[in-house]
Formats: C-alpha cells, sequence, structure tokens
C-alpha cells in the first residue's frame, strides 16, 4: 500500500494546457496498455485548446467547481459527482466554466489490443 498527498507529488503543465495544474498520482504501462492518472486544479479561465488522442481514451471525473467541456457532440458542463468520458479521437477541450477554481481527476488510459 502506498498512500500519497497530491500537495507532495510535483505539478506540470502538460503542452497546450493553461493555467492549470496536474499532479499525475499513477502513471504506468504494462501488458494490458498505458495508464495515467491525474488530479488536476485549474484556475479562472484556464482552459486546454482542441486536441484529440488517437488511442487514448479519457475520464474526467469532477470534484470541485465546473468543468466545460468541448467535443464532436457539442458542449457540455461537468459538476461535482458527475464524470465525462471522450473517446480515442474525439476531438476536445476543456476550461473552467466556473468562477472559482475547479478540481478534477482525469483517468487518460490507452489498452493495448
Amino acid at each position: 500500500m502506498k498512500v500519497m498527498k497530491v500537495a507532495d507529488i510535483p505539478g506540470i503543465v502538460p503542452p497546450a494546457h493553461y493555467d492549470l495544474i496536474s499532479h499525475r498520482i499513477l502513471n504506468t504501462s504494462g501488458n494490458i496498455g498505458n495508464i495515467v492518472v491525474a488530479w488536476v486544479c485549474m484556475e479562472t479561465p484556464g482552459r486546454t485548446d482542441l486536441h484529440s488522442h488517437e488511442n487514448t481514451e479519457h475520464l474526467f471525473i469532477v470534484i470541485k467547481g465546473e468543468l466545460g467541456i468541448k467535443a464532436n457532440e457539442g458542449e457540455v458542463y461537468v459538476k461535482p459527482g458527475e464524470a465525462v468520458v471522450i473517446s480515442p479521437g474525439e476531438l476536445h477541450g476543456n476550461f473552467n466554466a466556473s468562477k472559482e477554481e475547479t478540481e478534477y481527476i482525469v483517468v487518460n488510459y490507452t489498452l493495448t489490443r
């Protein structure tokens, strides 16, 4: 068992992401594929550019605030206790739709087929 404090995990700002810090809780690859789990704190007016990932699926779980997501099907607003999945190859971008900081967990996974 390994207990971690998110505040002790170094934060990064991924390319084409603005006004946010991503703390990668789990970043592993193996026989089943690659999995990255990150706790993200997005300031107002944090956002990402529209982008897609050819083989990676995203799961966003909102903890605090409101996360806006633009995708192929339109725009949605995800609130605490709600989650959304972005499919591989789907054009998407997210933004802080709250007047305060938005926190969410993102799970990125690429399964080996």
